[in-house]
């Protein structure tokens, strides 16, 4: 309603950077603490702290206990530099009524923090067996009638053209809030009416993505329901020193069917995961194989690549020096042929010399030949005289 989104203005929209949930579900959120009234309140899940803000800003003027907040981690998971909750720093005024647990799961703290809970806020890994096992944490810590919050519950559905492919296992609170046995309560401000798109600009839900449960007795009856969700795949394996913590929780506040009952999937999801693992590394080593041989073809084909490159300097070498003999030949040919046409010109000038010399040289011995021929017949015909 109106006053729920005015409230969520007293908290200024510098930490908006690290806020995990749409205006219309912090909307959702505000209005249903304020009409719950609750007196201690339990979230599991901080991250930077924003949803932390959220429920701080709504009780602060409320007659709340505390909030008291958990997470597994103490480190942001988005920046390891910084500690879990860091954000709710920035306003000191609302950490008065709040506790903050970290580095542990629930079950660690709940001792401490104690039963009489009647509101609470389940928003951590989004993925199998993730919330199922906060939820079964929490339970036997929850008052009767109490409001249990699940965010992200249409998680697997964000986003139209670009989704990856993990977000299709993203599932987990959205199996609990159809298999806890409650009242539903729904938020109905992701229908895009014109006068809801005040509650959010990015149109990127198309359902709900925020939902509650009212526990009753028959929750408790009906346990087996979550407890079944277990069997559906598991995204990843918790660390065996957490596991151990739950299960001895679990037979403390179940009994010994549903530990056997969680050692059974467990046990079945550590083979899962280690057969799979087993086939991955085999499919690993024949990979490696594989590259292995690419690798030695590769530098195979490096080495005639230099091979056939060292052919080719040769070769533009000895084309350069036959390129240059060419030239020379050219070169000495060209000189040839100029002695040559030297050579013929001086012959021909030599010609006409020897010509002009020997003309009238043979002119005068021709008168000379006549001339001793006359005197020879003259005395031969002067002898016979």
């Amino acid at each position: 309603e109106e006053n729920d989104i005015a409230l969520l203005e007293d908290i200024s929209l510098d930490h908006i950077d690290i806020q995990e949930m749409q205006k219309s579900e912090r909307a959702f959120l505000t209005g249903l603490i304020r009409r719950e009234n609750p007196r201690k309140i339990l979230e599991v899940g901080v991250s930077a702290g924003a949803s932390s803000l959220v429920i701080l800003n709504a009780i602060k003027d409320m007659e709340c206990e505390k909030l008291f907040s958990i997470d597994i981690t103490k480190e942001w998971y988005r920046d390891k530099s910084r500690l879990t909750g860091w954000a709710i720093d920035r306003y000191p005024h609302l950490k008065e009524k709040h506790a903050l647990y970290a580095g542990d799961m629930a079950c660690a703290f709940l001792d401490e923090i104690g039963d009489g809970i009647d509101f609470c806020l389940i928003d951590t890994v989004h993925a199998n067996p993730g919330e199922i096992l906060d939820f079964l944490m929490v339970l036997p810590y929850l008052k009767e009638n109490a409001t249990v919050v699940f965010h992200d519950t249409k998680f697997h559905c964000w986003g139209i053209v670009e989704k990856p492919a993990w977000r299709e296992w993203s599932i987990t609170t959205n199996e609990l809030l159809s298999a806890v046995v409650g009242k539903k309560i729904v938020n109905n401000g992701m229908v895009y009416t014109p006068e809801m798109e005040k509650f959010d600009q990015s149109k990127e839900m198309f359902f709900p993505n925020i939902a509650a449960v009212k526990i009753n007795a028959e929750t408790r009856t009906n346990i087996f329901d979550v407890f079944n969700l277990l069997t559906v795949h598991w995204d990843y394996i918790p660390t065996k020193v957490h596991w151990q913590k739950f299960c001895t929780h679990i037979f403390r506040h179940y009994g010994t069917y549903y530990l056997e009952y969680l050692q059974r999937v467990y046990s079945y999801y550590v083979d899962f995961y280690s057969e799979t693992a087993r086939v991955n590394n085999l499919a690993v080593e024949a990979r490696l194989e594989q590259e292995k041989q690419q690798n030695a073809e590769r530098e195979a084909l490096e080495q005639e690549i230099l091979r056939l490159k060292a052919e080719q300097e040769a070769s533009v070498q000895e084309i350069s020096r036959l390129d240059a003999e060419r030239e020379a030949s050219a070169l000495e040919i060209s000189r040839l042929e100029t002695e040559r046409k030297k050579a013929m010109r001086k012959l021909q000038q030599t010609r006409k010399e020897l010509i002009k010399y020997k003309k009238p040289r043979v002119k005068l011995a021709a008168r000379k030949l006549l001339g001793a021929v006359k005197r020879a017949v003259l005395r031969r015909v002067g002898g016979h005289r």
